[in-house]
């Protein structure tokens, strides 16, 4: 219901509210903005349900990782509303030329709307995973959803707000204040990215998590003048679009922190294995034993993990095998991952899969009827070519997205990059610009064959 609800206030702001009148290019910077929630929030779900998954929070560590993860996300969030901002006058400046007051309320308002949204969804994150795994419930089902539900809402809301107010602003005042908290910005982020960084907890994010996140935000940039001329063209479109991203871009989330969490629960169990094999006493006489040592330690160096009794970790890494992935047969998921493979597989991943990729039927059915019979005051439904339309495209990006999610997870793991900082953005950039796009073309289709989203309705 929030993409509903995030639906009806795009389409109501793109066409009512003077800031998005006098300055389209904001249409640009929706989509990245709303991409948040995959590049930080859902990433620092599936973190902290790792990291619930392994008791990790309670007790005394609970604080030093809650602080960590703030920081880095405040850090990150203002670096992607600035590149965001950036992107989008470029985009303008091609288009309508160049406005010096457009360039400065781009940039407020993409930055001050990712700091501010970021820090209200990173709270509710960590409420919400706290709160699941005291009560037995699995973060990893439950963070994405309610990430992309509220998440989408929040963020827009955010945005308009903040876009209305600085473009409400004395002249005198915009071109002073502006430039002023802009100026600010870059400390608060320096300051958040140097206490991230030195916390081993946020350490890996600071060093290794930027290139997914400024990746799927110009996935989700180049979604933007799709959606722009889209919404020209058609006057429904922006009512689907946050309803067609987000379905999709939640559902390839869950299925990526999934896959992420079954990895690193499957190392775990099988790094805790050899430890206890190789900790197990031989039973053989003082002699043999000393002997069966030196054999066992013969050509290897003194910092080898075998020589001191740890396990070779390294090679537990990449000998992972369970009921989806075998990351010793080499390449198998570049292979595989245009095969749907990951639909008619065997075991709990494929179960899950298939459940996900069913449930974006009834649920498209649904949020299309809300939608529909909000904007028509409750008078009519979606027309069946619509529908069919609509469905197929979102059975079409939900494929893409899985297919995808399998393959970068495995990807990631074999480079030793942890998916729960990498997968979750680059997915849901992927899912804004492949909704979008096929989104776009469902409207065509339902135009080239004469109908209309809801009788009398138009397009």
């Amino acid at each position: 219901m929030g993409m509903v609800a995030s639906g009806a206030l795009l389409e109501y702001t793109t066409g009512n509210m003077k800031v998005f009148r006098d300055v389209p290019a904001l249409i640009i910077l929706v989509p990245a903005l709303l991409g948040l929630k995959g590049n930080l929030e859902m990433t620092l779900g599936a973190r902290l349900g790792s990291h619930a998954n392994k008791n990790e929070l309670e007790g005394e560590t609970f604080w030093p990782i809650v602080n960590s993860n703030l920081m880095a996300i405040q850090g990150q969030a203002i670096v992607v509303g600035t590149v965001a901002s950036m992107l989008a006058a470029f985009e303008n400046y091609i288009t309508s030329g160049w406005s010096p007051a457009e360039v400065l309320l781009l940039a407020s308002s993409s930055i001050t709307a990712a700091s501010i949204a970021s820090l209200v969804l990173s709270c509710l994150m960590i409420a919400i995973v706290v709160a699941a795994s005291r009560r037995g419930v699995d973060p990893d089902n439950i963070t994405a959803p309610i990430a992309g539900t509220l998440g989408d809402f929040c963020t827009l809301s955010i945005v308009v707000l903040v876009a209305k107010l600085f473009w409400a602003l004395p002249e005198s005042l915009f071109f002073t204040a502006i430039p002023c908290l802009l100026c600010v910005y870059p400390f608060v982020a320096a300051f958040c990215c140097m206490g991230a960084y030195r916390s081993k907890y946020s350490h890996e994010i600071m060093k290794y998590g930027w290139y997914p996140i400024l990746v799927s935000m110009l996935l989700s940039n180049l979604s933007g003048p799709i959606s722009q001329a889209s919404i020209q063209k058609f006057k429904n479109f922006a009512l689907f679009q946050v309803v067609m991203n987000g379905a999709g871009g939640n559902l390839g989330a869950i299925f990526s922190a999934k896959l992420s969490t079954d990895l690193a629960l499957t190392k775990a169990e099988l790094e805790g294995t050899v430890k206890a094999y190789l900790q197990k006493p031989l039973n053989l006489p003082p002699a043999f034993r000393m002997l069966n040592k030196s054999l066992s330690t013969l050509g290897q160096t003194k910092n080898d993990p075998r020589v001191l009794g740890l396990g070779n970790a390294v090679d537990v890494h990449l000998q992972l095998r369970n009921s989806w992935v075998d990351l010793e047969m080499r390449d198998q998921h570049f292979e595989d991952w245009l095969s749907l493979r990951v639909l008619r597989e065997s075991g709990e991943m494929g179960r899950f899969a298939r459940l996900l990729f069913i449930l974006i039927v009834p649920g498209q059915i649904l949020f299309s009827c809300v939608v529909i019979g909000n904007a028509s005051g409750l008078s009519a439904l979606p027309t069946p070519l619509f529908l069919a339309c609509f469905i197929t495209a979102s059975l079409c990006q939900v494929s893409i997205l899985m297919m995808a999610a399998r393959s970068l997870v495995v990807v990631l793991w074999k480079n030793r990059i942890d998916p729960d900082n990498a997968a979750s953005p680059l997915i849901c950039g992927l899912g804004d610009l492949s909704g979008t796009s096929l989104m776009a073309l469902a409207f065509y289709a339902v135009q080239e064959c004469g109908g209309q989203v809801w009788p009398g309705g138009g397009l």
